[in-house]
């Protein structure tokens, strides 16, 4: 690659790079980037007004608490404590179901309002088989990745195959590299609500029936689609679904679901810059690495489910 290209790949890269991060987060410097809106959409708003007014009052204080910690004006609790700042009496029952909805269209505020609704540990109201899946459409999306954002990968693909770099060009990928560093410990922590909102949810539905398998399925897929190591939901759903196929009160056609929604997580795949070196001679030595669910881990997986025990080292 000339100098040239290099020099032109480097200054877009870093601009889709570094600006494409901080807009995921919503940093102080493109805040109006990242929020063109603060409002949720017009069937979030409507549905919003059918609840009883203290609770809509709660919402929109939640939300805007999301937006001031989103541009860096409030840090994010260390745990859900709006039970403890809310003064009057809520209908539990109200709390269960907008838990269940989605609440805003913006990820992190999204998954921050029901993470801190959650604080009430309400119950989940009823639902049958479609009405759980719905609820799973709808949970919150995880922050992208900073390093398995294409236009990243594509930068660094390129300084790798550059071979030696100018000293200015080591010094603008080593920034960049900072940047991205960063960027992705800034994001695993904004993505701490709708993790937790998950690991509330999962507390909810017991250790018995499909849904707790369902819910794990769901989590894989999550972090999966933003581009996250699935390393841990992978050997969770693998111990699961042992323990599942044991579990005599799980009837035929709830495993047949469970294996259903399994099957639609086959070929998920994101690649993301793994390791970055830089190399005596100028060079960059860089590993790319890839969170997927292949077939398989399918196979394993409904082996499990189905008793056929077999041991498999996770990717």
């Amino acid at each position: 690659m000339s100098c040239a290209r290099y020099d032109c790949a480097m200054r877009i890269g870093q601009q889709f790079a570094t600006m494409a991060c901080l807009a995921a987060l919503g940093a102080a410097s493109v805040a109006a980037m990242a929020l063109q809106e603060t409002q949720p959409d017009r069937r979030m708003a409507s549905d919003r007004r059918r609840q009883p007014r203290e609770v809509r009052e709660l919402v929109q204080s939640l939300v805007a608490e999301a937006v001031e910690i989103q541009r860096g004006d409030r840090t994010l609790s260390e745990k859900p404590d709006v039970v403890s700042r809310t003064l009057s009496e809520l209908d539990l029952a109200i709390i269960g179901q907008s838990l269940v909805e989605r609440i805003h269209r913006e990820p992190f505020v999204d998954a921050y309002v029901r993470w801190q609704l959650s604080s009430f540990d309400p119950p989940l109201p009823e639902m049958d088989d479609r009405a759980f899946g719905m609820f799973m459409d709808r949970a919150p999306p995880l922050i992208e990745n900073p390093r398995a954002a294409q236009e990243t990968v594509a930068v660094f693909r390129r300084a790798e195959q550059a071979g030696p770099l100018r000293e200015s060009d080591t010094k603008k990928l080593h920034d960049l590299t900072l940047e991205l560093d960063l960027q992705t410990a800034t994001v695993e922590a904004m993505n701490r609500p709708a993790l937790e909102f998950r690991d509330w949810v999962q507390s909810k539905l017991g250790e018995r029936g499909p849904r707790r398998c369902e819910w794990l399925l769901e989590r894989c897929a999550a972090t999966v689609r933003a581009g996250w190591s699935a390393r841990a939901a992978k050997t969770e759903i693998t111990q699961r679904f042992g323990e599942a196929a044991a579990d005599q009160t799980l009837t035929k056609p709830e495993k047949e679901l469970i294996a259903q929604r399994t099957r639609m997580l086959d070929g998920l795949q994101r690649e993301f810059v793994n390791e970055i070196n830089f190399m005596a001679d100028g060079s960059a030595r860089i590993s790319f690495s890839r969170t997927a669910v292949d077939d398989k881990d399918v196979r394993k997986w409904l082996d499990r489910l189905a008793g056929r025990d077999e041991e498999s080292e996770e990717q």
